[in-house]
């Protein structure tokens, strides 16, 4: 509720000066200067050679890209109503992700997504590489898409054209709606291009991952190899109000007692969840549940977790608490859920070194970092939170590998 009330005062603002803070909040960065030719001090230096030998050595992937498609005629797709000042949050949402994302121009907003998110990866050539996610339509259950009920399609043929131009850059990530009548069918075809990842976000898409209509689909992920990456927790980045429930953590037990591999975007970081082992079905953060799936041997080899967004200022309360259950770390992964850590504000470093995750010379070096790649300044970000009591890394290199 903070958060929409201060968009609904700077908007605005915004309004009579469109570069205002918009600029400030989702774009203060260098857009031409990389890391290689950045004028940055010797310590920022020193970290990211040492950051860059770790990557390459432990074969980096990004878990976590979305792209970003306007262009109609791709049948790319994003809901009027972002775009629309008679819905000033989402309107201003709109406006911080473009301008974090490079855009300035929404005739050639697509080229220009792409521009940037290319010159940020040049940064990690031959480290390793970064998935790219389509991202599917709203389906009812009967079938039928809804646009409506979409808040952005990016589809999965833009996403692999962009990832055969770059195949050193990126890895393809298809979306495919379990609702959809030909979804069992698309898993196929896609899986013969050598596609290994699906992605969902059940909160906007409307999936129930414990439907039991959807199981021909996850027999088809099991027999294709292929990996599920979903969205667990409270959804705050795409619209989805009435449908939170949907990225409970415990709802995912369905496809996992199948055999189904899954990465649990975000680390279910956000937000509470019905406590689905409850009689009482009392709700408890969603961190909570994803933790008791993760403690369950039979899924040690099945569920695994993505760290993309977990250091945001909406999540601070929880933070410590997430940090410090080392015996899932191993089964961690990295994802930076780019563009958004472009706005800075995001991610309050003051407050991580109040907390004694970070030291005062650490945030020197974020500082100088986030100025030309807020990719890299995300990974040095998670690769230098610190335990408070022992000074140790909480995140081994496992962390930032390709291994799943």
């Amino acid at each position: 509720m903070k958060i929409k009330v201060i968009l609904l005062i700077i908007l605005p603002l915004c309004l009579i000066n469109s570069g205002c803070i918009i600029n400030w909040v989702g774009g203060n960065y260098n857009p031409h200067r990389n890391l290689e030719t950045a004028p940055l001090s010797e310590p920022a230096r020193l970290l990211v050679n040492q950051i860059k030998k770790e990557l390459k050595a432990s074969h980096f992937l990004d878990f976590h890209i979305h792209l970003i498609c306007v262009n109609s005629q791709a049948g790319c797709y994003i809901n009027p109503q972002m775009m629309s000042l008679f819905h000033p949050v989402r309107y201003m949402q709109f406006l911080i992700y473009k301008s974090a994302s490079g855009i300035t121009d929404m005739e050639e907003a697509d080229a220009q997504y792409l521009k940037r998110l290319k010159f940020l990866a040049q940064d990690f050539k031959g480290l390793g590489k970064f998935t790219i996610f389509s991202f599917d339509k709203y389906y009812h259950k009967n079938g039928d898409a809804d646009l409506s009920r979409t808040g952005f399609h990016v589809p999965n043929e833009y996403m692999y054209n962009v990832y055969k131009q770059n195949p050193l850059l990126f890895e393809p990530v298809i979306s495919v709606h379990p609702y959809r009548h030909d979804a069992v069918e698309r898993l196929d075809f896609w899986s013969q291009k050598g596609v290994k990842f699906v992605k969902w976000l059940p909160n906007s898409m409307g999936i129930d991952p414990a439907d039991p209509q959807i199981k021909l689909y996850y027999l088809k992920l099991i027999e294709k190899n292929m990996i599920l990456i979903t969205h667990t927790g409270e959804e705050k980045a795409v619209h989805a109000e009435e449908a939170q429930e949907l990225g409970n953590p415990l709802r995912l037990r369905y496809p996992l007692n199948l055999g189904v591999k899954i990465l649990a975007a975000h680390l279910s970081s956000l937000g509470e969840s019905i406590d689905l082992d409850d009689p009482g079905r009392n709700k408890i953060h969603s961190f909570n549940l994803l933790l008791r799936l993760m403690r369950n041997p039979k899924y040690n080899d099945l569920l695994f977790a993505d760290i993309s967004a977990i250091t945001f200022i909406n999540r601070l309360d929880k933070i410590e608490e997430m940090l410090s259950h080392t015996e899932i770390m191993e089964r961690v992964r990295y994802g930076s859920d780019y563009p958004l850590p472009a706005i800075k504000v995001l991610t309050p470093i003051k407050k991580f070194v109040n907390k004694g995750l970070l030291t005062p010379e650490d945030k020197s070096i974020l500082d100088e970092l986030y100025i030309y790649n807020p990719i890299f300044f995300d990974i040095a970000l998670k690769k230098l939170l610190k335990d408070p009591k022992t000074g140790k890394p909480i995140f081994q290199a496992i962390v930032f590998s390709n291994k799943i």
